[in-house]
Formats: C-alpha cells, structure tokens, sequence
C-alpha cells in the first residue's frame, strides 16, 4: 500500500459549475414538471436542479467533453493498481437534527458525497466495505477500480471483507 495522488481527481472541482453535468441533466428532464408541481419537490433538491438552468448548451457539451477526458485520464491512472483504498465518507454521518441548519447541511452534504462522487464522475467501480466495530458508528472502507473492473474489484473486495471480519 502507498500513498498517490491522481491528476484526475485533482481536476473534477472544474466539471462542477453551475452544478455540473447532474445539474443540466436534471434540469432538462424537470423542467416542465418543475412549471407544474415545484411545491411538490423537496426544496433542497429543487435548488440543485435549478442550477442546471444556469448552463447553456455549449458549456453542457464542453464540460461533457472534459469530463470524457478524465475519465479516460483516470482509467489510466488506476491501471497500475489493484485497487484505490480511502473511506467511503470522511466523516461518521450525523444525526439528522445536527443538519437542520441549512449551511451546516449543505457543507457536511458535499463533504459526505465528496468521495463516493470520485467515482461517479470518471466513470469508475467502486464498493463500500463495512469496517466498523460491533455496537459503533457505521463506516466504511472504498475500494474503487478502473472503469468496467467491476468483476475484479467484487473479488477484492470479497477478500478484504473476510479479513477484516477475521481482525474485526
């Protein structure tokens, strides 16, 4: 095991402008139901999807067309190694009435999502491993992998699980 640093993930803070490729893609296919039924949306999903109202039609493509770079960039990257290893969210999850404050759960919200998203955005594997001790906070270990790994990673991912159920 070692420590690395991929150029990719680096780079993913720039795909996310006006809420990114999820944002434009949520707002095409809302749009019209959001004209009818807004109040029947949570407010809180419905402010991220109006931000895809913000991009236009070229900046939707260019983003797209980085995004395919990175995500060919990161298979690269990845190709050396069996797999990524890093938690599956930074922090324990809080209690639900620590977020009532909307700063405060916009923050922890993006902090929580932060690594899982790696993923999702270039177009990787990844799974979640339980790695908590028994009666505390659940957590997890993510191992991710090159873009259609899945197979592989399932398989490691296995392994790590048995040991650590063995070391629990």
């Amino acid at each position: 095991m070692r420590n690395v640093e991929f150029g990719s993930w680096n780079a993913l803070a720039g795909l996310g402008q006006h809420g990114g490729l999820v944002a434009a893609e949520a707002w095409a296919w809302h749009v019209d139901l959001i004209a009818r039924q807004a109040n029947r949306y949570d407010p809180r999903v419905l402010s991220r999807i109006r931000f895809g109202s913000q991009q236009s039609t070229a900046e939707y493509q260019r983003t797209k067309a980085r995004r395919a770079l990175l995500c060919r960039q990161a298979d690269g990257e990845l190709q050396p190694f069996d797999a990524v290893v890093c938690p599956t969210v930074p922090i324990v999850a809080p209690r639900i009435a620590d977020l009532a404050d909307e700063s405060v759960y916009t923050s922890t919200n993006r902090l929580l999502l932060r690594n899982p998203a790696i993923a999702n955005m270039l177009d990787l594997c990844a799974l979640s491993v339980p790695c908590h001790e028994a009666g505390k906070a659940p957590v997890g270990l993510m191992l991710m992998g090159r873009h259609m790994g899945d197979r592989r990673l399932l398989a490691i991912g296995a392994s790590v699980e048995a040991v650590l159920r063995k070391t629990g």
